[in-house]
C-alpha cells in the first residue's frame, strides 16, 4: 500500500471515529474515540514509513 493511500485510509478511520464519538453516547462514543486514535496512529505510521 502506498503511503498516500495509507494516510487517506487512516484519515478516513480518524474522521469516522471522530463522528461516532461526537454524535453518540456511551459505548458507541468510546468505540469512536478508539477508532479516531487508531486512525491517527495509522496516519503517523504511514508518514514515518517514508523516513
Amino acid at each position: 500500500m502506498s503511503t498516500a493511500l495509507a494516510q487517506r485510509a487512516g484519515l478516513a478511520v480518524l474522521l469516522l471515529g471522530w463522528f461516532l464519538h461526537s454524535a453518540s453516547a456511551g459505548d458507541v462514543s468510546a468505540v469512536g474515540l478508539l477508532l479516531a486514535f487508531l486512525g491517527a496512529v495509522g496516519v503517523v505510521l504511514a508518514w514515518l514509513r517514508d523516513y
